[in-house]
């Protein structure tokens, strides 16, 4: 369970220290290889100017711990 929380930390660091890279549009994304698909698919359209921060940061990463929920774990040991 540590390992799933330090796991999960650091993706969090990344994720704040990425989301002020802007994509090649010059727009902030949360992250620069998933840009903002996470905010669109939960709420059907592109984040604006004046949305929450907060709220695209915990998006995406809702949206990658379910990816990583997804992925087929039986090949790896009880430990990890």
């Amino acid at each position: 369970m540590r390992k799933v929380l330090v796991f999960l930390s650091l993706i969090a660091g990344i994720s704040q220290i990425t989301c002020n890279i802007p994509d090649a549009g010059g727009k902030q994304t949360v992250n620069p290889i998933l840009g903002d698909v996470s905010f669109i698919s939960k709420f059907g359209h592109q984040p604006d100017a004046g949305t929450n921060e907060d709220l695209r940061i915990q998006t995406h990463l809702e949206y990658v711990e379910d990816l990583l929920r997804q992925k087929n774990i039986s090949n790896l040991s009880p430990e990890l």
